[in-house]
């Protein structure tokens, strides 16, 4: 089975920044030209994208609800509107993405996103709220996702952004937080660049931790020199077990991703362990296609 970890479907409540660039981001638009043009490429239906799915054979994807109205943000995609979708569209998998800013009532939101609408795990991007991942207004969500049980997904990597430091989102904010909840399973989303090197140390470290390949050209991770030397290194042998593919479409075409990945050299079985095997054993899924 293949999983996309991270497939936004192209609705304007998933893809809407694309079209209308928000502020923290406008450097992005500087630094990648084809930012710009991104609204052309989300301009299909869900019926298009699940052909494409097809074709490019993934079986299964996930996304996200988001919220960022606190830091001035619009972006509020709700938990009921992922579950409804994921029911529409069973290839979907949702998580759950709250605003930590809000406090309890956040953290009641996640519960209910988890334990009444199914969403399967929680998602932050601790920088567009100006914290860290070990920030202590953090930690109320990283208890509720221990005792559900389900996976906390975290951004580990620089971002363009910049309107904080590119520091907020290395990799020993999650050492910390696997520190001290060595119960958490924790996937670092994008893998970890500049600190490719430090971030599969962390996950060495913890046998709950796993790396998601998100927003990463296949390729590079395979080229000498590129940063991901590392990643490829360990992936291929002490954590093979604990690296999960994603494209980030609409950041990059999931179809040629998932060739780049087969054109690696990794072992077959290892191939098969990222591309899917790892994702669908830490979230207990089932091949929708049985």
């Amino acid at each position: 089975m293949v999983i996309d970890f991270n497939l936004r479907p192209p609705l304007d409540e998933f893809v809407g920044e694309y079209k209308c660039t928000p502020k923290d981001l406008e450097n992005y638009e500087k630094i990648f030209p084809n930012y710009r043009k991104m609204h052309e490429i989300v301009s299909i239906s869900m019926e298009e994208l699940l052909d494409g799915m097809d074709k490019a054979g993934i079986d299964m994807a996930f996304c996200a609800s988001q919220d960022t109205e606190s830091i001035g943000g619009t972006k509020k995609v709700t938990g009921e509107f992922v579950a409804d979708l994921c029911k529409k569209y069973p290839r979907y998998q949702g998580l759950c993405g709250v605003d930590p800013l809000k406090g309890m009532p956040a953290v009641r939101e996640l519960e209910h996103c988890i334990k009444d609408l199914g969403l399967k795990g929680a998602i932050f991007f601790p920088f567009e709220y100006r914290i860290e991942a070990s920030d202590r207004r953090m930690y109320p969500f990283y208890a509720k996702c221990v005792e559900l049980n389900v996976p906390v997904c975290l951004h580990s990597s620089m971002s363009f952004a910049n309107t904080i430091s590119m520091y907020s989102g290395h990799p020993k904010n999650l050492d910390q937080v696997a520190c001290d909840f060595p119960e958490l399973k924790i996937v670092a989303m994008n893998p970890g660049f500049p600190w490719v090197s430090e971030l599969v140390a962390v996950a060495w470290r913890h046998p709950n931790f796993y790396i998601a390949t998100s927003a990463v050209r296949a390729k590079y991770i395979g080229m000498h020199n590129s940063g991901y030397d590392t990643l490829l290194h360990y992936g291929n042998s002490v954590l093979s077990d604990r690296i999960i593919y994603a494209s980030s479409w609409p950041i990059l075409p999931f179809d040629r991703n998932i060739r780049e990945i087969r054109d690696l050299p990794l072992k077959p079985e290892v191939k098969e362990k990222w591309l899917g095997g790892n994702a669908a054993r830490l979230f207990n899924l089932e091949d929708p296609k049985k």
